[in-house]
């Protein structure tokens, strides 16, 4: 879980309710899967996602996800239903 964060923008970090609103919210999933991806451009994605939760119950969704160079390093720095 600790390596995914690295790939956060500083910016995503915190629209992601930081470090500990990221656990949180992780902690909860085993495993995800992903059903489809659809290029928008260049930087932007859109996955069709399934999360499977701890307590078995499952959840769907299709969300983008901008990804870019951050110095250096390729990053997520936006995501969204």
């Amino acid at each position: 879980m600790d390596a995914a964060w690295t790939q956060l923008s500083p910016n995503h970090q915190t629209q992601s309710g930081g470090k500990s609103g990221y656990t949180t919210f992780w902690s909860k999933i085993r495993p995800v899967r992903v059903d489809s991806i659809t290029s928008t451009d260049y930087r932007t994605s859109t996955a069709g996602l399934t999360y499977v939760c701890t307590d078995g119950k499952s959840q769907t969704e299709k969300r983008w996800l901008r990804v870019e160079y951050v110095n250096s390093q390729l990053e997520i720095t936006g995501s969204g239903i």
